[in-house]
């Protein structure tokens, strides 16, 4: 299976992976810095560069996968993992990071609503 491939600077096509985990991950296009918890900050993909499997991770509810798959490096999961969220928490920020984003709406989870909602059938 071959790699995705992003232009650096230089023109080169070079590995996003390599690119997202290395150091100088601010440098990409379209990274935005959003505070998780008041006074925590963490990096995020574009939503453009989500891995299916971080978007299936947030449709489930399953946070820790899509902060794996859509943060921009490692070290903001750990930071992710950390402050361990609450879901309220999440719920703020993938609001602030749905209006920083500028790309619609897919960073907002119905997943959030609907867990929210009673399930007592009427």
């Amino acid at each position: 299976m071959a790699q995705a491939k992003i232009i650096n600077e230089d023109g080169e096509a070079v590995d996003k992976l390599a690119v997202v985990q290395n150091e100088a991950v601010d440098d990409l296009e379209g990274i935005r810095v959003i505070e998780l918890v008041p006074g925590t900050s963490v990096r995020v993909l574009p939503p453009r560069m989500w891995r299916v499997s971080g978007l299936k991770g947030m449709r489930q509810a399953d946070f820790d996968t899509w902060a794996k798959k859509c943060l921009a490096s490692a070290e903001d999961y750990e930071i992710f993992t950390d402050v361990d969220p609450t879901l309220e928490e999440i719920e703020a920020f993938m609001k602030r990071l749905n209006e920083e984003s500028g790309e619609g709406n897919r960073t907002t989870s119905s997943t959030l609503s609907r867990r929210s909602k009673s399930t007592r059938k009427r």
